[in-house]
């Protein structure tokens, strides 16, 4: 059963599997999805909150976003020198869109790589220098955008791109798990430093690069 609103089935579910009741680390657990619920503590004591992140980290509100399944997007790689895309594709079929944990794998190699900026910004002159012949940032309704797929390397016909807007939605997600990890920590008294490990459930918690979350 739900522990309060937005504390609900899953993340109790997680802290059930996981067993964090009964570890002696100090640990948080993130079930991360439109609510994230966050868990702080061990066999001594949990600490709970919610935030409202968003769904983007479950394909909502990201333009090619979908869930992780057969045909999302899981893993990306930007070669530092063409600029240009390697994707990894649940199910080894061709992509579909992306899903929360390939987008957070795109936007860690856009940045390591520069196409991007730390405000989440399209280096659009620098992808068209290294690409001249078919760069992949364009102009679309929603700003300046960077291919991932071609559509004709797609399933679906059409082609797979980040926007600036969906960068922003990223954005906004991280700041609101972030604010609920933080607003934990100062009612618990507990500085952050403190936390030996960090947990992450769901579908999402099974896909994500935890060095490409840590990059961005």
């Amino acid at each position: 059963p739900s522990v309060a609103a937005y504390v609900g089935g899953d993340v109790t579910s997680g802290v059930l599997a996981s067993k964090l009741y009964e570890a002696v680390a100090l640990s948080l657990f993130l079930d991360v999805g439109t609510n994230g619920e966050i868990v702080l503590g061990n066999k001594d004591f949990m600490m709970t909150d919610a935030c409202s992140a968003g769904p983007a980290l479950e394909g909502a509100g990201i333009r090619c976003g979908m869930r992780a399944m057969p045909g999302a997007i899981e893993d990306v790689r930007v070669s530092s020198r063409t600029l240009e895309p390697t994707v990894k594709v649940i199910g080894d079929v061709p992509p579909l869109g992306i899903c929360g944990s390939g987008l957070i794998s795109a936007v860690a190699e856009m940045l390591v790589t520069g196409v991007i900026s730390r405000g989440g910004k399209i280096d659009v002159e620098l992808v068209r220098s290294r690409q001249p012949e078919r760069p992949r940032v364009r102009t679309g309704d929603a700003g300046p955008e960077f291919v991932l797929a071609w559509a004709e390397d797609s399933g679906g016909g059409t082609d797979i791109a980040l926007s600036e807007v969906d960068l922003e939605n990223l954005i906004r997600v991280k700041a609101a798990i972030y604010a609920g990890i933080v607003v934990l920590a100062q009612k618990s008294g507990i500085p952050l430093e403190a936390v030996e490990q960090v947990l992450i459930g769901g579908a999402f918690g099974q896909h994500i690069n935890v060095e490409q979350a840590i990059q961005i």
